[in-house]
């Protein structure tokens, strides 16, 4: 992985310091859009792991890896994991990394919509004024009459383009495909 070929942003990211990363990751938003800039294999990775509350084994990343086609492709996802601090090196065993555990509690919550408070609500009020029933039927009483003037008045002048222009063009080609007039 070449840190150059990095999004701006994920360079920014992995060089910040742990305690400031961890602050970052404590977002609940920040860590979603970290997480979906990530591919689909990182990504993976990181669900697989996401629910363990303990270290997991260096070589479940690599028999994982068996399953690919591109293993220089699992290496670049373990370094860019790496870097992002996403997972880190147990101190407590090298054989063993763990899932950073800022960024795994915001990924639980986005998944589990539990950031309640956080939580962006698509209005469900929505102030729309419907117009009146009578006006609905004035409006389409008026529609139909300049439909039905235009049918009559086509046979009987040459010249109605200013009918034509007052109906839908899509009502005109309708009127026409159902062959209940033709256009000359």
């Amino acid at each position: 992985m070449k840190i150059s070929k990095l999004l701006p942003i994920l360079q920014y990211i992995g060089s910040l310091e742990l305690n400031e990363l961890n602050a970052l990751y404590s977002d609940l938003y920040t860590t979603i859009t970290i997480f979906r800039t990530l591919s689909s294999l990182a990504q993976q990775y990181i669900l697989r792991i996401l629910w363990f509350n303990h270290s997991v084994k260096k070589e479940l990343f690599t028999r994982w890896s068996n399953d690919i086609n591109n293993p220089s492709e699992h290496k670049d996802i373990m370094e860019l994991l790496y870097y992002l601090k996403i997972l880190l090196a147990n101190p407590k065993d090298d054989s063993t990394l763990l899932l950073n555990s800022a960024f795994a509690t915001s990924l639980k919550q986005a998944s589990c919509n539990e950031a309640n408070e956080n939580k962006i609500k698509a209005s469900t009020k929505v102030d729309v004024k419907l117009p009146a029933l009578n006006h609905l039927k004035e409006y389409a009483d008026l529609e139909w009459q300049k439909m039905l003037h235009f049918m009559v008045a086509s046979g009987e002048t040459d010249d109605n383009t200013e009918l034509k222009n007052q109906i839908h063009p899509n009502v005109i080609s309708i009127i026409t495909r159902m062959k209940l007039m033709q256009l000359v």
